[in-house]
């Protein structure tokens, strides 16, 4: 195809408009993991640039950079060797950001300490790359589907799934790591079905470097060099894999001579075991906040149609090596400690093996396809329709674009490893109001009953506060309705009198209820209550005893009518201030 035909060619049109597109999505989108794993990423690539060196040293006392505290250790991801500073995470993604560093750091005179200038350049980068995994994703279907449907496979998978949602936010080590995943596959697809034995020099390049990026991918090279020795191709794997080890020493040599160890520290295989094997299988399948194929539902497809799976296997037996990358990927992560990823959107530690899913997946359409029944194919394109659509929006929309779902989701309770597993509040659902609803009841599981004929702080743990703000000596209502929660232990010598020690906003009538039973209404404005000079009031509200619980959550409710803004420009919507309570 000559020039003239590839820009009249409406299929390149197409990518360009779509790669495009795809630049956009990520690089406007306002979450980002800009602090987390990624944070010195770029800053090892201007040290590179600078410095000559991935030592990090000069760094550490300017303003914006790492902070080592008074007891010697140092911030985080950075690590300590031999009297020298280090990034801690895989090299692989600072090599690979050199020129787009080069470019901020030496033309446009950014400095990658500077955290704002870092989140932007990191989102960039991962705007770039991801531009990069769709052509590769098209490139690697056009050789089973040959027409326009292998652009529309090519950007659905990217659309609904972590390519998306995990890669799009930032350097997280997967980013490259899969980038150069897919050029591998796509080289070794090459040398297999069109015999272009000749790429065995970038294809061992492009293994080792997706293993600098994430040592998860040592599997990646075992996987491609098997499968090109069983699909006859066995000096080809054997050139690949002395490329793989040539490079591989060269990593050693160079960590033994920095760091007086044969591997840098995140490339020594130390963090498999002590977790629960199971569970962690579980939650990386088909829990609601980390399952590969909750947040992918589309990928149940393989499961729906075994005869067609089975005719894929039986045609190409050594599709089974492509599989059995991914199972035993998703065994090893299983095994980690800390299987759950940490801070993150959906199966991050899934985002590794998504070449060989998306691989697997296209084959797999192409059988149907081209051999399935009418009634099949419409069957399984409704069902597509339908489960690439419900995809794309949990990916795309919830986690890059909703930070209630892509980052609030993990903050609280952090360490609460029950919640992976909670259906009630799913990450790919995640709001702002749902947020506040799982704290509540987390809290609720864990506070202790009040006191009875004692006076309660404002502040006292005990009470649950939804939608209070809190002061340093008051607590304000929110909006026209606030509610208090709590437990307690026993009723027997409780009288029925709720006493609260309050301010208000000028006049305001409140209406209270405690257990969704009406108690009583009362108007008040505390600036008008004896002493004249005291700014809160005591009053009092009956109650029948009875309807307190001590086996179930008590909840008091104030109807506020008269909230309003006050007028010192306070933009809350407000009505009485709460210090202390009491039950009699």
């Amino acid at each position: 195809m000559n020039t003239k035909q590839i820009y009249s060619n409406p299929r390149v049109w197409l990518l360009v408009i779509i790669s495009i597109i795809i630049f956009n999505i990520v690089n406007r989108s306002p979450v980002d993991c800009a602090s987390s794993d990624s944070r010195w990423t770029l800053l090892v690539s201007q040290s590179i640039i600078e410095n000559h060196t991935m030592r990090l040293d000069k760094y550490a006392d300017l303003k914006g950079g790492y902070t080592i505290r008074k007891d010697g250790r140092t911030g985080y991801a950075i690590e300590e060797k031999n009297g020298h500073y280090y990034n801690f995470f895989p090299m692989g993604s600072s090599l690979s950001s050199l020129p787009f560093v080069w470019l901020e750091t030496q033309l446009l005179t950014k400095h990658m300490k500077i955290h704002s200038y870092n989140r932007v350049v990191q989102k960039r980068i991962a705007s770039t790359v991801a531009m990069g995994i769709f052509l590769l994703l098209y490139l690697i279907a056009s050789l089973y589907i040959k027409s326009g449907w292998s652009i529309v496979v090519a950007f659905t998978f990217w659309l609904g799934t972590s390519l998306s949602s995990t890669l799009g936010q930032g350097l997280w080590s997967h980013t490259f790591g899969v980038f150069y995943a897919l050029i591998s596959f796509y080289l070794m697809l090459r040398i297999v079905r069109e015999d272009r034995d000749i790429f065995w020099i970038p294809l061992g390049l492009t293994l080792f470097m997706a293993y600098l990026s994430r040592p998860t991918f040592s599997l990646l090279s075992i996987t491609v060099i098997i499968y090109l020795f069983f699909n006859r191709k066995k000096v080809v794997a054997l050139k690949t894999a002395l490329v793989v080890f040539f490079f591989l020493g060269i990593l050693v040599l160079y960590s033994l001579s920095e760091f007086d160890q044969i591997l840098p520290s995140y490339y020594i295989p130390k963090r498999l075991g002590g977790g629960d094997f199971f569970t962690a299988l579980y939650a990386n399948t088909f829990s609601p906040s980390r399952g590969l194929f909750v947040f992918s539902p589309f990928l149940l497809l393989f499961f729906m149609l075994p005869k067609d799976l089975y005719k894929v296997f039986k045609s190409d037996k050594t599709l089974l090596i492509i599989t059995g990358w991914f199972m035993v990927h998703l065994m090893t992560v299983s095994k980690f400690p800390h299987w759950s990823g940490g801070w993150c959107y959906g199966s991050r530690f899934m985002s590794d093996v998504l070449p060989a899913v998306y691989l697997l997946f296209v084959v797999f359409l192409w059988q149907i396809y081209s051999q399935g029944s009418n009634v099949k194919k419409r069957s399984v394109t409704i069902f597509l329709l339908l489960t690439f659509t419900f995809s794309a929006y949990t990916h795309v929309q919830k986690g890059l674009n909703n930070r209630f779902s892509a980052v609030e989701w993990n903050r609280f309770p952090a360490k609460d490893n029950n919640y992976y597993f909670d259906w009630r509040y799913p990450q790919f659902l995640h709001t702002q109001r749902r947020q506040e609803d799982r704290q509540i009841d987390y809290q609720i599981k864990h506070t202790k009953p009040i006191d009875v004929s004692k006076d309660i702080l404002f502040s006292d743990d005990r009470l649950i506060f939804p939608h209070w703000l809190l002061e340093k000596t008051v607590r304000w209502s929110l909006g026209k309705e606030s509610m208090m929660l709590f437990h307690i232990k026993d009723t027997s010598s409780i009288s029925g009198k709720l006493k609260l020690r309050l301010g208000t906003l000028g006049m305001q009538k409140i209406t209270l209820s405690i257990n969704g039973n009406r108690v009583g209404t009362q108007t008040i404005n505390s600036f008008l209550i004896p002493p004249a000079n005291a700014w809160d009031a005591d009053i009092v509200f009956s109650f029948d005893p009875k309807i307190l619980k001590t086996d179930e959550v008590n909840t008091i409710k104030f109807e506020l009518p008269n909230a309003r803004k006050p007028d010192n420009g306070n933009q809350f919507v407000i009505a009485i201030a709460l210090k202390t309570l009491r039950i009699e």
